[in-house]
C-alpha cells in the first residue's frame, strides 16, 4: 500500500493531490513561520486541552498499572480471568478509537467542529466518569465490575481521534507545538495517576476512594472539553510582532 507520494496511489483522486499539493510553492520568511509563543501561551485553548488530556492520562495509566492487581486481589479472578479481563478493556478501546474518529469527523461535517470536538468529549469523558464510579457499588458481581472498567476506557477512548484533532483545529500551522503541550501533560496525568491510587490503597485501604478520585478527574476533564473553542485558529504572527516580542 505505500508509495513514495500520494499521487503515485492508485486510490488517490485528483482532488486529493491538488490538495496535498496546495503548498509545495509556497515559500515562507522562516521569521513569519516562527512558533507565536505568545499566541500560544495566551490562549485559554491551550489550557483546556492540555487539562483535557491530563484528565484522560491520569485514567489511562491505571489500566496500565494497577488493574490486573486490582482484578486478582481485589474482585477474585484467577491468573487467566484476570489477564482476560485486563484485556478487554485494551480491545475495547480500540474498536471505540476507530468509531470515534470516524464519529467525530462525521458530526463535524455535518454539525459543526464544536459538536464533532467538544460535545463528543464532553460526553465520552463523562460517561467515562460515570462508568468508572458505578465500578464501585456493592451491587454489581465482580464479572460486571470488570465490565464496567472496560467500557470505561472504550468510552474515554471513544474521544481519543478528537483529542488529537483539537490541536489542528485551534493551531493548524503549529499542531505539533500544541500536541506536544497535550502530550506532555497526559504524561504527567499517568505520572500522578498510579501514585495516587497507590497512596489510597495503601494509606486508606480504599480502592473505592481511587475509583472516586479517577471519576470526578474524568469529569473535571468533561468539563474542560467544554471550555474549547475549536473555531478559534491560532494562526501565524506577523513578523512585526514577532520580532516585537
Amino acid at each position: 500500500m505505500v508509495r513514495d507520494s500520494p499521487a503515485e496511489h492508485p486510490a488517490t483522486s485528483p482532488d486529493e493531490i491538488i490538495w496535498i499539493q496546495q503548498d509545495a510553492n509556497r515559500s515562507f520568511d522562516d521569521a513569519a513561520r516562527g512558533t507565536p509563543w505568545r499566541a500560544l501561551l495566551g490562549s485559554r485553548n491551550l489550557y483546556a486541552i492540555c487539562a483535557m488530556y491530563f484528565a484522560f492520562g491520569y485514567g489511562l495509566y491505571f489500566y496500565f498499572t494497577w488493574l490486573p492487581t486490582y482484578l486478582i486481589r481485589v474482585l477474585g479472578f484467577s491468573l487467566l480471568g484476570g489477564g482476560v479481563f485486563a484485556a478487554l478493556p485494551f480491545l475495547l478501546a480500540g474498536i471505540a478509537d476507530v468509531t470515534g474518529g470516524w464519529l467525530t469527523d462525521f458530526l463535524s461535517r455535518t454539525r459543526g467542529l464544536r459538536v464533532g470536538r467538544c460535545y463528543l468529549g464532553f460526553g465520552a469523558f463523562l460517561t467515562c466518569a460515570m462508568l468508572v464510579f458505578a465500578s464501585t457499588l456493592p451491587a454489581f458481581s465482580p464479572v460486571a465490575k470488570a465490565v464496567l472498567l472496560a467500557f470505561a476506557l472504550a468510552s474515554a477512548d471513544l474521544a481519543l481521534g478528537a483529542c488529537w484533532a483539537a490541536p489542528i483545529d485551534i493551531a493548524p500551522d503549529h499542531a505539533g507545538v500544541v500536541t506536544g503541550f497535550m502530550n506532555t501533560l497526559g504524561n504527567l496525568g499517568g505520572m500522578v495517576g498510579p501514585l495516587v491510587v497507590g497512596f489510597a490503597v495503601e494509606r486508606w485501604g480504599s480502592w473505592s476512594l481511587a475509583f472516586y478520585i479517577t471519576a470526578v478527574v474524568y469529569a473535571a476533564g468533561a468539563v474542560a472539553w467544554l471550555t474549547i473553542d475549536p473555531t478559534r485558529a491560532i494562526r501565524d504572527t506577523p513578523v512585526q510582532q514577532l520580532r516585537s516580542w
